[in-house]
């Protein structure tokens, strides 16, 4: 009949399973993926979240969790009682590999979108927060002036840390290219760090330091959770928000960029321009997302290898 197969058609094989306790390569059935034509479906709270709204609050926790992480383990005391007991900088060291345990967790359970603040957490500790720490010693060291010979350091540490800066929030654009609203909040604790602390009060040991690290953060996981719920269209606006309530509520509290009397006037200058630069790269960090991703669009987008030409016959030519 016409609507029979052919009797020596084979039905095709059924969804790939495999059948006992083990495969034939040895490995666990469950611990295989069967191949499929399309890539897996994450789960909702796990999932990128859409252009079209908002994203659920499993999902904003998920995403604020390294940032509460981080200030977690910056504020464990007994981290800073071991570096003054041994001399080992143990705190920076924790907070180090808790962001290395989170972008290897991240890329185990394939969170690309997780994964990303976590590498920003990375570079931001592993690199801003040590520069930043001696650029703020250096500019409240005595006699930080160039005919005294002391003003290298605050210089060399001021560009170190501009150009750290510049870079680690080009990261974030640049992880965020394909949605360049994310941008302004994986910025986030390259945004709180910086006036955090350069208003740095008193002397700025290690311990101080992780101080100030756990407080720049906690702020971060609150902009981020909140930031997260936001619709998409309002996202570019944490960073900048977070920054100036960052800013306001240490003015209010009394802290601000501090200096030695005996000091070069250029001192102050450098810590008001490294403020400057940060609050700047922040505004425009969503704004450099979206050119990449026009450029990034632009340059795998098959185009002609040349203009169509009409020739005397009528037909196209390519020139």
């Amino acid at each position: 009949m016409a609507g029979r197969p052919p009797a020596d058609r084979e039905d095709p094989p059924p969804a790939a399973t495999i059948p006992g306790d083990r495969a034939p390569d040895g490995l666990p059935a469950w611990g295989r993926r069967a191949p499929s034509s399309s890539p897996p479906t994450p789960p909702p709270y796990v999932a990128a979240p859409l252009r079209s709204g908002r994203v659920s609050f499993p999902f904003a926790l998920i995403m604020a969790a390294p940032h509460a992480a981080t200030a977690v383990a910056a504020s464990l005391p007994l981290l800073d009682r071991l570096a003054r007991a041994t001399g080992i900088p143990f705190g920076i060291l924790a907070v180090a590999l808790v962001q290395v345990v989170g972008v290897g967790l991240a890329r185990e359970l394939e969170l690309a979108v997780w994964g990303r603040v976590w590498l920003m957490n990375l570079g931001v500790c592993a690199v801003l927060v040590p520069l930043l720490a001696v650029q703020t010693v250096a500019s409240r060291v005595p006699y930080a002036a160039r005919e005294w010979g002391g003003f290298a350091p605050v210089a060399w540490s001021t560009l170190g840390v501009a150009v750290v800066t510049v870079a680690l929030i080009g990261l974030a654009a640049t992880l965020a290219a394909e949605e360049p609203e994310e941008a302004s909040i994986l910025a986030l604790p390259v945004a709180l760090l910086v006036p955090t602390l350069l208003a740095a009060p008193g002397a700025l040991g290690e311990g101080d330091t992780l101080a100030l690290v756990a407080q720049a953060f906690a702020v971060a996981t609150a902009a981020a959770l909140v930031g997260w719920l936001l619709p998409t269209g309002l996202r570019p606006l944490v960073g900048p928000v977070a920054l100036a309530a960052q800013i306001a509520g240490l003015w209010v509290l009394g802290r601000g960029p501090r200096f030695h009397a005996e000091r070069d006037t250029l001192v102050p200058v450098l810590g008001a321009a490294l403020l400057a630069l940060t609050i700047v790269a922040t505004v425009l960090a969503p704004l450099l997302s979206v050119w990449l991703r026009r450029v990034l669009r632009a340059a795998t987008s098959p185009e002609p290898h040349g203009r169509a030409v009409r020739g005397p016959d009528g037909s196209d030519l390519q020139s």
